[in-house]
């Protein structure tokens, strides 16, 4: 047998590999059988591509493998060589054969993420009093479809008018040569009506002040008064009482769903308690006269 010192290099073809060591208690030896194949070229068929995320399977297709080779997608193996768009996450996959002495080249399959298409809608609740918002896509190109926005994503309560509506954004992806992926996505936003109203003081007991609201429009769900001296209340029509008397700033604020809201101020004024004095007039006979002044 032929003795070799390693490394070598070695033709294909089927070896026996044998190993003698000698010690105290004789020489001992090792035998091992391998093979060296030669390199099989396997050829991608399937030329680089572009996919949308909708689209079907693709099955890529070989020449030169045997049933032991498999497809890898980015390292990942591939069943039956088959790439599923609609399973993938990424963008861009590098498609490989592994295999026993396997050589092959690579392809490139890019997908488009078309469920990735995104809205960002600065509010989705809005008083139909409210100024414009721009309604942005996570990519441009396309159109915009609904009431109240425009071509550039510009987006007017007061256009759209008091209720739900449905924003929709389409675009086309270029996927190649006359090709494209379409994709649309949606958000939904909710316009409320204006609310507005009045509020006076309908009843007055020295210090005390009642106050009740007046021509109301709308509906509204919360209220506050601020009296002016600090306190305040969220009751329709409350009663307060000032610890003295004054020029006070009165306001009355409403709100409702959809973050409208309305506020009203108006000033009272406080007047001190009337002073009463008198003095008695005396005469020497008859009736003395009792002079009142207020």
């Amino acid at each position: 047998m032929e003795q070799s010192a390693f490394p070598v290099d070695l033709l294909p073809g089927d070896y026996v590999v044998e190993a003698t060591l000698s010690n105290e208690c004789g020489p001992q030896t090792v035998r091992d059988n391998f093979t060296i194949s030669t390199n099989r070229n396997v050829a991608i068929l399937t030329p680089d591509t572009t996919l949308c995320s909708a689209s079907d399977t693709l099955f890529i297709q070989l020449d030169g493998a045997d049933s032991l080779d498999n497809c890898l997608a980015n390292g990942d193996p591939l069943i039956n060589c088959a790439f599923i768009p609609a399973e993938v996450t990424e963008t861009t996959y590098t498609i490989q054969v592994e295999g026993t002495c396997v050589v092959s080249e690579s392809i490139t399959i890019n997908v488009i993420q078309t469920s990735q298409l995104t809205l960002d809608v600065p509010q989705t609740s809005f008083c139909v009093e409210d100024e414009p918002v721009v309604i942005m896509p996570s990519t441009g190109g396309g159109e915009f479809i609904g009431r109240g926005i425009d071509s550039t994503g510009t987006y007017d309560p007061s256009r759209a008018g008091v209720g739900m509506d449905t924003i929709t954004y389409l675009v086309e992806f270029e996927a190649g040569i006359g090709e494209s992926c379409p994709a649309s996505t949606s958000a939904f936003v909710e316009v409320f009506p204006t609310i507005a109203g009045d509020f006076q003081a309908i009843e007055w007991d020295g210090n005390s002040v009642t106050f009740d609201t007046l021509n109301m429009e709308g509906v509204f769900t919360n209220i506050r008064y601020d009296f002016g001296d600090g306190q305040s209340s969220t009751q329709i029509s409350p009663t307060h009482t000032y610890a003295q008397a004054g020029l006070y700033i009165v306001s009355m604020s409403i709100g409702r769903a959809g973050g409208c809201s309305f506020t009203k101020t108006d000033s009272i004024i406080v007047e001190p308690p009337p002073i009463a004095s008198f003095q008695p007039i005396s005469e020497p006979r008859g009736c003395s006269v009792l002079e009142v002044e207020i």
